[in-house]
Protein backbone atom coordinates (compact mmCIF):
# COMPACT_ATOMS: atom_id res chain seq x y z
CA UNK A 1 0.00 0.00 0.00
CA UNK A 2 1.53 3.61 -1.20
CA UNK A 3 0.63 6.68 1.11
CA UNK A 4 -2.15 8.72 -0.52
CA UNK A 5 -3.01 5.87 -3.11
CA UNK A 6 -6.88 5.12 -2.64
CA UNK A 7 -7.93 3.27 -5.60
CA UNK A 8 -7.24 -0.42 -5.48
CA UNK A 9 -5.61 -0.71 -9.33
CA UNK A 10 -2.16 -2.17 -9.91
CA UNK A 11 -1.63 0.44 -12.45
CA UNK A 12 -2.70 3.04 -9.71
CA UNK A 13 -0.05 1.34 -7.41
CA UNK A 14 2.49 1.10 -10.45
CA UNK A 15 1.86 4.97 -11.01
CA UNK A 16 2.70 5.73 -7.31
CA UNK A 17 6.00 3.68 -6.96
CA UNK A 18 7.24 5.19 -10.08
CA UNK A 19 6.85 8.68 -8.98
CA UNK A 20 8.18 7.85 -5.28
CA UNK A 21 11.12 6.22 -6.90
CA UNK A 22 11.83 9.04 -9.33
CA UNK A 23 13.49 6.44 -11.88
CA UNK A 24 15.95 5.34 -8.64
CA UNK A 25 17.04 1.47 -8.87
CA UNK A 26 17.13 -0.07 -5.01
CA UNK A 27 20.52 -1.72 -4.45
CA UNK A 28 20.90 -1.37 -0.37
CA UNK A 29 18.14 -1.54 1.90
CA UNK A 30 18.40 -0.94 5.29
CA UNK A 31 15.91 -3.02 7.64
CA UNK A 32 15.47 -1.33 11.27
CA UNK A 33 14.05 -3.13 14.56
CA UNK A 34 12.64 0.00 16.65
CA UNK A 35 13.26 -0.38 20.80
CA UNK A 36 9.99 -2.13 21.89
CA UNK A 37 9.32 0.58 23.90
CA UNK A 38 9.81 4.41 23.77
CA UNK A 39 11.56 6.46 26.16
CA UNK A 40 8.33 7.13 28.49
CA UNK A 41 7.50 3.70 29.10
CA UNK A 42 11.24 2.17 29.14
CA UNK A 43 12.99 1.40 32.53
CA UNK A 44 16.81 1.23 33.14
CA UNK A 45 16.17 -0.85 36.30
CA UNK A 46 14.08 -3.76 34.68
CA UNK A 47 16.83 -3.57 31.64
CA UNK A 48 19.53 -3.95 33.60
CA UNK A 49 17.79 -6.67 35.54
CA UNK A 50 17.57 -8.25 31.74
CA UNK A 51 13.95 -8.21 32.51
CA UNK A 52 13.19 -6.90 28.63
CA UNK A 53 13.05 -9.46 25.78
CA UNK A 54 15.58 -9.09 22.75
CA UNK A 55 14.33 -11.71 20.57
CA UNK A 56 16.54 -11.93 17.20
CA UNK A 57 14.70 -9.74 14.52
CA UNK A 58 13.69 -13.17 12.59
CA UNK A 59 11.36 -11.41 10.24
CA UNK A 60 14.37 -8.87 8.96
CA UNK A 61 16.46 -11.83 8.54
CA UNK A 62 13.73 -13.15 6.45
CA UNK A 63 13.66 -10.29 4.50
CA UNK A 64 16.79 -9.45 4.17
CA UNK A 65 17.71 -13.00 3.10
CA UNK A 66 15.10 -12.67 0.16
CA UNK A 67 16.47 -9.41 -0.83
CA UNK A 68 20.04 -10.61 -1.02
CA UNK A 69 18.65 -13.25 -3.61
CA UNK A 70 17.39 -10.24 -6.05
CA UNK A 71 21.08 -8.97 -5.34
CA UNK A 72 19.94 -6.32 -2.92
CA UNK A 73 22.74 -5.12 -0.45
CA UNK A 74 21.14 -5.53 2.88
CA UNK A 75 21.98 -4.31 6.42
CA UNK A 76 19.67 -4.81 9.19
CA UNK A 77 19.43 -2.15 12.44
CA UNK A 78 18.66 -3.42 15.50
CA UNK A 79 17.90 -0.17 17.74
CA UNK A 80 16.22 -2.57 20.05
CA UNK A 81 19.20 -4.59 20.63
CA UNK A 82 21.11 -1.25 20.83
CA UNK A 83 19.20 -0.13 23.60
CA UNK A 84 19.65 -2.98 26.25
CA UNK A 85 23.44 -3.39 25.02
CA UNK A 86 23.59 -0.01 26.32
CA UNK A 87 22.24 -0.49 29.33
CA UNK A 88 24.36 -3.42 30.40
CA UNK A 89 27.32 -0.58 30.03
CA UNK A 90 25.60 1.87 31.84
CA UNK A 91 27.18 2.17 35.28
CA UNK A 92 24.27 2.36 38.07
CA UNK A 93 24.46 6.22 39.21
CA UNK A 94 24.49 7.55 34.94
CA UNK A 95 21.14 8.48 33.24
CA UNK A 96 20.40 6.51 30.09
CA UNK A 97 20.18 8.62 27.16
CA UNK A 98 17.58 6.42 25.62
CA UNK A 99 16.42 8.56 22.59
CA UNK A 100 19.98 9.53 22.05
CA UNK A 101 21.26 6.11 21.96
CA UNK A 102 19.29 4.84 19.18
CA UNK A 103 19.10 8.10 17.00
CA UNK A 104 22.72 8.05 16.98
CA UNK A 105 23.19 4.62 15.88
CA UNK A 106 20.33 5.07 12.72
CA UNK A 107 22.24 8.22 12.11
CA UNK A 108 25.24 6.35 11.44
CA UNK A 109 23.46 3.75 9.97
CA UNK A 110 21.65 6.10 7.57
CA UNK A 111 25.40 7.77 6.53
CA UNK A 112 27.61 4.78 6.10
CA UNK A 113 25.49 2.74 4.50
CA UNK A 114 23.27 4.93 2.44
CA UNK A 115 20.43 3.16 1.81
CA UNK A 116 17.85 3.47 -1.12
CA UNK A 117 14.78 1.91 0.66
CA UNK A 118 14.47 2.01 4.88
CA UNK A 119 12.10 -1.04 5.67
CA UNK A 120 11.00 -0.77 9.42
CA UNK A 121 8.94 -2.95 11.11
CA UNK A 122 6.58 -3.17 14.29
CA UNK A 123 4.95 -6.67 15.69
CA UNK A 124 2.84 -5.28 18.59
CA UNK A 125 0.87 -1.94 19.29
CA UNK A 126 2.65 -0.98 22.44
CA UNK A 127 6.09 -0.87 19.94
CA UNK A 128 3.86 2.16 17.73
CA UNK A 129 4.71 5.33 19.45
CA UNK A 130 8.54 3.77 18.82
CA UNK A 131 7.50 3.33 15.39
CA UNK A 132 6.85 7.09 14.62
CA UNK A 133 9.85 8.12 16.07
CA UNK A 134 12.07 6.07 13.76
CA UNK A 135 9.95 6.55 10.92
CA UNK A 136 10.24 10.29 11.72
CA UNK A 137 13.84 10.30 12.00
CA UNK A 138 14.57 7.88 9.15
CA UNK A 139 12.66 9.96 6.81
CA UNK A 140 15.52 12.64 7.15
CA UNK A 141 17.21 10.51 4.96
CA UNK A 142 15.20 11.69 1.69
CA UNK A 143 14.49 8.02 0.52
CA UNK A 144 10.87 6.22 0.77
CA UNK A 145 10.48 4.61 4.22
CA UNK A 146 8.45 1.29 4.19
CA UNK A 147 6.95 0.12 7.31
CA UNK A 148 5.56 -3.70 7.78
CA UNK A 149 5.13 -6.40 10.41
CA UNK A 150 1.76 -7.52 12.37
CA UNK A 151 1.07 -4.36 14.14
CA UNK A 152 0.89 -2.16 10.36
CA UNK A 153 -1.01 -5.22 8.87
CA UNK A 154 -3.43 -5.19 11.22
CA UNK A 155 -4.50 -1.71 11.24
CA UNK A 156 -2.55 -0.26 8.37
CA UNK A 157 -4.48 2.79 7.63
CA UNK A 158 -4.57 4.06 10.84
CA UNK A 159 -1.12 3.36 11.42
CA UNK A 160 -0.40 5.48 8.28
CA UNK A 161 -3.16 8.05 9.25
CA UNK A 162 -0.56 8.30 12.84
CA UNK A 163 2.80 8.08 10.75
CA UNK A 164 2.67 10.46 7.76
CA UNK A 165 6.51 10.21 7.26
CA UNK A 166 5.54 6.28 6.34
CA UNK A 167 5.53 5.87 2.60
CA UNK A 168 4.83 2.22 1.93
CA UNK A 169 2.98 -0.42 3.89
CA UNK A 170 4.48 -3.67 3.41
CA UNK A 171 1.00 -6.16 4.52
CA UNK A 172 1.53 -9.85 5.47
CA UNK A 173 4.04 -11.97 3.78
CA UNK A 174 7.04 -8.94 3.47
CA UNK A 175 9.49 -11.16 2.38
CA UNK A 176 7.22 -12.03 -1.09
CA UNK A 177 5.62 -8.42 -0.99
CA UNK A 178 8.83 -6.60 -0.71
CA UNK A 179 10.84 -8.56 -3.07
CA UNK A 180 7.79 -7.49 -5.75
CA UNK A 181 8.00 -4.26 -4.74
CA UNK A 182 12.00 -4.19 -5.38
CA UNK A 183 11.71 -6.36 -8.58
CA UNK A 184 9.09 -3.64 -10.03
CA UNK A 185 11.21 -0.61 -9.28
CA UNK A 186 14.29 -2.24 -10.56
CA UNK A 187 12.55 -3.01 -13.60
CA UNK A 188 12.71 -6.80 -13.07
CA UNK A 189 8.97 -7.35 -12.85
CA UNK A 190 6.11 -6.49 -14.25
CA UNK A 191 3.13 -4.84 -11.99
CA UNK A 192 1.37 -7.95 -11.73
CA UNK A 193 2.84 -8.53 -8.64
CA UNK A 194 2.32 -5.80 -6.89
Amino acid sequence: MIRGETSTSTQAAADAIRTLFAGKRIERVLLVTPPDADAELFRLETAKRGRYTNYPPYGLLVLAARLQTQGIDVRVCNLNDEILQQCQRLDDDKELAFDHIWQEKLDIDLADFRPDLIGITCMFTMTHSSLRNICHRAATADVPVAIGGVHVSNDVYRVLDDIPTADIAVLREGEIALGNLVAYVNGEATSDGL
